[in-house]
């Protein structure tokens, strides 16, 4: 094994070293973990197949050690002569290197001595006298997670509550199929690799001794060739500005705080850059500013406003800081639910999740969580919120997705700076919202972004939210014969595993269906009412048949195709004894007057649903038009 001599004893301080792994361990004296503000194990198999080819290319090579990046710490303490550390970057390589070093020892690979020097360099120190010290450890809970599967690489849990734990689940098992791999070409394939872990790759290995070279450093790895996203960038800046501007407050809010961040965007697989530099835009525009075209350079932002100087305004800083950790478990509650006691307002939650857009109204969902602790007040609110996105944006009424959001932000940031529990500002966030609606997304306008015509020549087949919309009506039918159904279920994704299919949107009158409507392109193929949700098994020779046809097959095998309510739905606009009539009556006008009778129960749904009053009362009628003609008329029961 490598010999190495014990570098703790020096007496001047560590600063850049050139270590080996082995050496930065200083044979189990240095110990190293993961403190909570720093994101978990995020490393997918293509980034450890990089780190595996590095190895392997590595070990071909004489005389050469491979540069493997840098790892920056900072000193904690000691404890039974061992010097903790926690780590500020490069994480996610020394993780991977310390399973993959796990993996060695467990399976034993290798001879005894080289197992024990792994246990007890990288490992654990002491275990066997009851005194263990962990000498690796992760951040937040999966810290527990992944000292089992260091003691048992092939553990698993029954429930994989994150990504990060699905992560780690899949190093340990990538890494022992490519040492058994390896081995099969090569008995002597593990000794190569762990010789080449430990005495040939190496790292820089940094500790900052003073405030600035703590920024110094922070700058190198926000600007450096590795793309971080915003959310990590301003936490690097703010543990560099409580060192700078000696506001140890701001270090123990990110301390406290940075981990509930990470955690709860985890749990709603929130985790790219893209994913997380959207989701810190939001935070701002409520927070700060409610500029969209600033929202998108929040660090800059922050640099600027909050200078590490010892006169900077610390305690919004560090409310700021408290704010990200609290829209964080929203944002929890929004996609996941699980954090969501009254099944009401999980429903809307789960209702707004699943729309095709939900950008323009995010602020004003964090401000509302922020500052409405009313349950009753927040869900009302947060079903005008869930129907003004569907009216406005999920429809179409909106040109583009962003059109008018300049006003909800603005709004979303008034409520958040200004809210006083006794000023009704509920209220005044109430009216505002159905203002927008009355102003921006009426009845009419709502209606006219789900009616075809010449004006609005739309194919609905295209549209981003047409499996929501069957969804919620598939729900709405199966109430109206007392069963209960959930939206949901219709719009879960094909199982990769089983290859089960789920729900589709389909034509019910098909688009090479031509024996009535002749035209493929005629508009009435594109209306909404002639849209399904379907089970993706229906033959070719079905699926453009004839919709008497159609009716008869979906009838004898209704589960493979769609359920029994839309069935007999069909089946009764279409007229049970006009399905045995076959060819005779299919003309047209029949498939036209069908038609607007499906979309006239599709549109007074949509008016009962998304209605923010008394629902009117919508009739189509068609049929002297080639486009569908509709007007109000009174109001439904």
């Amino acid at each position: 094994m490598p010999q190495l001599k014990n570098i703790m004893t020096k007496p001047t301080p560590l600063k850049s070293t050139t270590l080996t792994l082995g050496e930065i361990f200083n044979e189990g004296f240095r110990s190293f973990e993961i403190p909570d503000y720093q994101r978990s194990y995020s490393w997918e198999k293509s980034h450890r197949t990089d780190l595996l080819n590095d190895i392997e290319n590595t070990s071909m090579l004489s005389n050469y050690k491979h540069f493997a990046g840098t790892i920056v710490v900072k000193e904690k303490g000691n404890v039974d002569g061992v010097t903790s550390f926690e780590v500020v970057d490069g994480q996610q390589r020394m993780t991977s290197l310390v399973m993959l070093l796990s993996v060695l020892a467990q399976r034993k690979f290798l001879p005894q001595d080289q197992i024990a020097y792994i246990n007890t360099t990288f490992l654990f120190r002491g275990k066997d006298s009851g005194n263990t010290i962990r000498l690796f450890k992760l951040n937040g809970n999966l810290d527990n997670y992944f000292y089992r599967k260091l003691e048992q690489w092939d553990y698993t849990s029954e429930e994989h509550a994150t990504k990060a734990q699905a992560n780690i689940d899949n190093a340990f098992s990538e890494f022992n199929n490519w040492l058994e791999d390896g081995v099969a070409k090569d008995p002597s394939f593990t000794k190569t690799i762990y010789s080449t872990i430990t005495e040939k790759i190496v790292f820089l290995f940094h500790v900052p001794d003073s405030p600035a070279e703590v920024g110094l450093m922070f700058e190198v790895i926000n600007n450096r060739g590795k793309k971080l996203s915003e959310l990590e960038k301003i936490k690097n800046y703010l543990i560099y500005y409580a060192e700078k501007a000696g506001y140890r407050d701001i270090a123990t809010a990110v301390a406290d705080n940075w981990g509930k961040i990470l955690y709860n965007l985890n749990a709603c697989n929130q985790t790219s850059n893209e994913q997380e530099d959207s989701f810190l835009r939001f935070t701002w525009i409520v927070f700060e500013r409610a500029n969209k075209a600033e929202s998108y350079y929040v660090y800059n932002n922050i640099k600027r406003d909050y200078p590490g100087l010892p006169d900077s305004n610390w305690r919004r800083l560090k409310a700021y800081v408290e704010f990200i950790a609290e829209c964080a478990q929203t944002y929890n509650k929004l996609l996941t639910q699980n954090l969501v006691v009254d099944p009401r307002e999980q429903k809307i939650l789960k209702q707004i999740s699943f729309q095709g857009s939900r950008a323009s109204i995010t602020p004003l969902i964090l401000a509302v969580y922020s500052k409405v602790k009313e349950s009753e007040q927040r869900i009302e609110l947060l079903a005008i919120l869930e129907k003004l996105n569907f009216r406005f944006y999920g429809c179409g009424v909106a040109s583009r997705a962003d059109v008018k959001n300049g006003h909800l932000f603005g709004t979303a940031n008034e409520f958040f700076n200004n809210y006083n529990i006794n000023d009704h500002a509920t209220e005044w966030l109430k009216q505002d919202l159905l203002d927008f609606v009355e102003r921006e997304c009426n009845d009419e306008r709502f209606i006219q972004a789900l009616v075809v015509s010449s004006e609005n020549p739309r194919n609905y087949f295209y549209w981003n939210n047409l499996k929501y919309f069957l969804a919620n009506y598939e729900e709405n039918i199966a109430a109206s014969v007392h069963e209960k159904e959930d939206f949901t279920r219709f719009l879960l994704e094909q199982d990769p595993e089983t290859k089960n299919a789920n729900f589709e949107k389909e034509h019910i009158i098909a688009t090479n269906e031509c024996t009535a409507l002749v035209e493929a392109e005629d508009l009435h193929k594109w209306r909404l009412g002639n849209f399904v949700l379907l089970r993706p098994t229906i033959n070719k020779s079905i699926q453009d048949a004839p919709l008497y046809q159609k009716l008869i097959a979906y009838t004898e095998k209704i589960d493979q195709y769609l359920t029994p309510r839309s069935v007999a739905e069909l089946s009764k606009l279409y007229g049970v004894e006009n399905i045995a009539k076959e060819q005779s009556i299919y003309t047209r006008e029949f498939l036209i007057r069908f038609l607007d009778q499906r979309e006239e129960k599709l549109i007074n749904f949509a008016l009962r649903r998304w209605g923010l009053g008394k629902g009117r009362k919508i009739l189509v009628n068609s049929i002297s038009d080639q486009t569908p003609a509709y007007r109000f008329e009174g109001y439904q029961d």
